[in-house]
């Protein structure tokens, strides 16, 4: 019997991965690289594995079958939706927290 956990496919647009770059980078500025790297990591897994356990449900789609969730790792929020028939996560945006000018 395999006990290993059945993933889920995540997948998010070319703009969440500019934005998460930027993120990095603002990080590195501020000093808080390891944190977010350590979210980065945490974020991925949390997706791959527990997307429907893992942070706070926000709304349903009932057309699109889609649960829509926000999750925190660390200094980084990210926001996605869950296709549990597909098992397929989708990333909307990601958030850092404590940036400079922030309020």
């Amino acid at each position: 019997m395999d006990d290993a956990p059945v993933r889920y496919r995540v997948t998010f647009p070319d703009v969440c991965r500019d934005q998460l770059r930027e993120i990095a980078a603002e990080a590195a500025r501020q000093g808080v690289g390891p944190e977010v790297n350590a979210g980065i990591r945490e974020i991925q897994y949390r997706l791959t594995v527990e997307a429907e356990e893992w942070g706070e449900s926000r709304g349903y789609l009932p057309v699109m079958q889609l649960d829509l969730r926000v999750g925190i790792a660390h200094v980084l929020t990210v926001w996605y939706a869950v296709d549990v028939a597909g098992r397929l996560v989708i990333v909307r945006r990601f958030h850092l927290h404590g940036a400079a000018g922030e309020s």
